[in-house]
């Protein structure tokens, strides 16, 4: 399909393309502003609490028992001070926030001529402009994120495109054209935009409740029987912000699975539905294989005092062994049903919804698209290792899914 103007601006009204209704993005931009004014009023909701209790329990026990309990009463008005503290905290956070860290490496796109004019020109057939920073993702993750993105060999930044390096060899590159195609999608939804401003709103909720919760459950570790109490003027307010983020939360969340359908459709049309179909079965399937087989190989090669020098391409190698898991882990996914806290629709209902597009199929293996890539798979192997390594035992970092293991164990018997 040529890369057009005139195709860009149809696909903003193509009826096949569903939108997101206005009122419900409404409703979550007044959320944003709405989980810092409670947060404000859970911390004077604190300070009430603790106040009524301080001076009513004081003033009873003066006068009925001649005796104050003090401790008590410092421990209570210490819990206050504490949830004014998991507020503040929680806001500050939100806007000295460090940059994410993913496990990739940063691209120079230079060096890869071929990937470069191939990102191009599906940015000018979808009219947007091409991401600034390209990341190979050393796990099964593709996403577009708009800010910045550590790496292990430096900071990507602006509009960020994570390419996924083990279903580059899974992927042909009419299928790898509609993945992108769907994460791109993004960019002219402005979704990233929308993200980058929810995302500052559950860490500061995040980080007042997680502060708030380790009082609740612990006394805040002050190692004394009275330590209780310094939980007790944080339970209501602890109880109305933990209720608003969770309404957040399902509204965010029904949204995402708006944009995903969106762009799930965009990308059908742009490249044919069969081509973004097989895509997305396969990364349901190969991808959490992947995930939760990695790790614990390269744990294990460290035990037999070995170390892989390309793991992708022993991954390769073994593909063929987990052909039976790859076809139980898309069974189960297509199996999966939808979630209301789910950001993203199931893989049946995703499927289901696209529009039927007729696609030209481009069947060359998406990892002939880069010049270096045994260079990068090895850098990529080298630093897993290096962590795997850090971590001891390292069997501690299996990260297996319950699926991938049953599905395993299946192909295993």
């Amino acid at each position: 399909m040529e890369a057009t103007p005139s195709f860009a601006k149809k696909l903003k009204t193509d009826p096949r393309v569903p939108g997101t209704p206005p009122h419900l993005v409404s409703l979550a931009l007044l959320f944003v502003p709405g989980v810092y004014v409670v947060q404000v009023l859970a911390a004077l909701l604190t300070l009430a609490v603790a106040g009524l209790f301080i001076g009513g329990v004081g003033w009873a026990c003066a006068k009925f028992f001649h005796r104050v309990p003090a401790g008590i009463l410092l421990m209570v008005g210490l819990g206050a001070v504490f949830g004014v503290f998991a507020v503040l905290k929680g806001i500050v956070m939100s806007f000295w926030r460090r940059p994410s860290f993913e496990t990739g490496l940063l691209l120079e796109m230079g060096r890869e001529p071929e990937l470069r004019a191939f990102l191009g020109q599906l940015c000018r057939l979808m009219g947007t402009q091409p991401p600034t920073s390209v990341i190979l993702h050393a796990d099964s993750q593709f996403f577009v994120q708009q800010g910045r993105v550590r790496v292990f060999n430096g900071t990507a930044r602006g509009r960020v495109l994570a390419i996924s390096v083990p279903l580059l060899s899974e992927l042909t590159v009419g299928e790898l054209r509609a993945v992108l195609a769907h994460e791109f999608a993004h960019f002219t939804g402005q979704d990233t935009l929308y993200s980058s401003v929810v995302l500052p709103v559950y860490l500061s909720a995040g980080t007042t409740l997680q502060e708030m919760a380790g009082v609740l459950s612990g006394g805040g570790g002050a190692g004394d029987d009275q330590s209780g109490w310094m939980a007790l003027p944080l339970m209501l307010p602890f109880f109305c912000l933990n209720k608003y983020v969770e309404l957040f939360h399902r509204l965010n969340m029904r949204l995402s699975r708006l944009r995903e359908h969106r762009a799930d459709s965009i990308a059908a049309i742009c490249c044919g539905t069969e081509n973004f179909s097989r895509a997305l079965t396969k990364t349901a399937g190969v991808g959490p294989l992947f995930s939760g087989t990695a790790w614990n190989h390269i744990g294990q090669a460290l035990q037999e005092q070995k170390a892989f020098r390309n793991y992708y391409s022993a991954f390769r190698e073994m593909r063929p062994e987990f052909h039976e898991a790859v076809t139980e882990l898309e069974k189960q996914a297509l199996a999966e049903t939808e979630e209301e806290d789910a950001s993203h629709p199931c893989l049946s209902a995703r499927l289901a919804r696209v529009p039927q597009v007729a696609g030209t199929p481009d069947d060359r293996p998406a990892h002939t698209l880069l010049a270096h890539l045994d260079e990068y798979e090895q850098q990529l192997t080298e630093a897993l290792t290096q962590i795997v390594a850090m971590s001891q035992p390292a069997a501690t970092l299996a990260r297996s899914p319950e699926s991938v293991t049953n599905a395993l164990n299946e192909v295993m018997k």
